[in-house]
């Protein structure tokens, strides 16, 4: 997903691990992990996390999800 793309920017420049970014938002290594491969929209909740984690809004973060399945859609056309 796209999102991933930006949150290990941001990992990137916060210095952070996925062990840090892991022990912040209460997500399991695992769902870390995943992100990059998971095909299913990014909900509010991870959205929220995501935002306040970042200090940026839940919008941001839906906004890019929703963005990215759009382009998607369109290059199917």
């Amino acid at each position: 997903m796209v999102y991933s793309h930006f949150i290990l920017e941001q990992l990137e420049l916060r210095e952070w691990t996925q062990q840090d970014f892991a022990e912040i938002t209460g997500f399991t290594q695992t769902h870390i992990s995943e992100l990059p491969h998971d095909n299913t929209p990014l909900g509010f909740d991870t959205a929220s996390i995501l935002g306040k984690v970042f200090e940026t809004s839940t919008d941001y973060w839906l906004n890019l999800d929703q963005g990215y399945r759009l382009w998607i859609w369109q290059q199917s056309i």
